[in-house]
């Protein structure tokens, strides 16, 4: 599973931490100072699972408690996409855009997106 990104210039020496802040809401920014805009795919997508676990090392469901806190704080989770082809579209238009595809959709990115991190099984 791969982390991707549009970025201007080379993309960020990120790690797993700076993408679990920036999923989580905590870090707004990327470190060259472009706004970050994380985006899921649904809750019962299997790389979602997988992004999950490698990331915040819980699973989608361990993560709603995190969420439903949040909101109560009047934060929203990022917004959950249909599909790897929608994040890599919206990734594509949104300066700033991030998400996260199985490694072998990351092999041909559109113009503008790079890989940033790649975890997990078929990503390591």
């Amino acid at each position: 599973m791969c982390v991707v990104a549009n970025l201007p210039g080379d993309p960020p020496d990120a790690d797993v931490e700076l993408v679990r802040r920036i999923f989580e809401l905590r870090q707004r920014f990327w470190p060259d100072g472009t706004p970050a805009h994380p985006v899921n795919l649904p809750a019962a997508s299997p790389v979602r699972e997988r992004f999950s676990r490698a990331v915040f090392g819980q699973s989608v469901k361990d993560m709603a408690g995190y969420w439903n806190e949040r909101y109560f704080h009047g934060t929203r989770p990022p917004p959950s996409l249909a599909s790897e082809q929608a994040v890599l579209l919206y990734v594509a238009r949104t300066r700033g855009g991030v998400g996260y595809v199985k490694a072998d959709s990351a092999d041909a990115l559109p113009d503008g997106v790079k890989k940033v991190l790649c975890v997990g099984e078929d990503g390591a």
